[in-house]
């Protein structure tokens, strides 16, 4: 048996659950103990699914919570496991519930940054280059979704975009009936090669921002063009007005 290929290690124990299978279905003349032995080297070497501690994507490296403010933090574990949240000199406390759900709020804090924030349960995750100060959702359709590089006098800004306390975060599209509880995307630092395609009217807010405030800043792009209102409304404030049903009808 290799031990160094996981998939040859995997393998080799379901041979020997197979083997153990027929030796005891076919009655062979095994002493207690042989088969005690057998049953003890399946169990030993069989892979062991762990439980691991998750958390959605917008929680993660260079991310920036809002100052001033006691802020959520939220995830999944194996139900009743103890969850246990460092940041910036604080310790706060959650226990999954029946269904692995966790949360708990943490803070508030002044602006400032960077910190390390640790996420311990049945195994540890460990985010870095977190920042606290001013975090602003920039949602919209076309206008908000147009890219910088795109924009007047967008090429110059794209080059000039060297800002450590400026950090985006870019969600990526899809659709889906039902409210989600994750989504696809991760937090960067502005820099040229990673603000050319984000919001102009986000980036441009938010540099004004940090201009003035001097202070870290978090901008959340999430906009999509050429979306129709229906799509952004939930399906029971849709059924609540009857002249809508076409709309409606359409989708089921």
């Amino acid at each position: 048996m290799n031990l160094s290929s996981n998939n040859t290690f995997i393998f080799s124990g379901t041979r020997i659950a197979c083997i153990l299978f027929e030796l005891m279905t076919l009655n062979c003349k095994l002493t207690s103990l042989a088969k005690l032995l057998l049953f003890v080297l399946v169990v030993s070497i069989s892979p062991r699914v762990e439980a691991k501690v998750h958390v959605p994507a917008i929680i993660g490296d260079n991310m920036v919570l809002q100052q001033d403010m006691k802020v959520r933090l939220w995830g999944e574990a194996t139900p009743g496991e103890r969850i246990t949240i460092k940041f910036n000199s604080t310790t706060a406390n959650a226990v999954a519930d029946s269904q692995g759900h966790w949360q708990t709020m943490i803070g508030p804090y002044k602006p400032g940054g960077p910190y390390e924030l640790t996420i311990s349960g049945e195994d540890t995750l460990v985010f870095k280059n977190v920042l606290v100060g001013e975090v602003w959702v920039c949602s919209g359709q076309s206008n908000m979704e147009w890219p910088l590089v795109n924009a007047k006098g967008g090429k110059e800004a794209v080059a000039q975009a060297n800002y450590p306390e400026i950090h985006l975060f870019t969600v990526e599209r899809k659709t889906a009936p039902t409210p989600q509880t994750d989504l696809t995307g991760h937090w960067v630092v502005t820099t040229p090669d990673q603000v050319a395609q984000f919001s102009a009217v986000g980036y441009f807010f938010g540099r004004e921002l940090y201009q003035k405030l001097k202070l870290p800043i978090g901008l959340i792009h999430t906009s999509w063009g050429g979306t129709p209102a229906e799509a952004w409304t939930s399906h029971e404030a849709l059924a609540a007005v009857p002249e809508l049903q076409p709309i409606l009808d359409r989708y089921q």
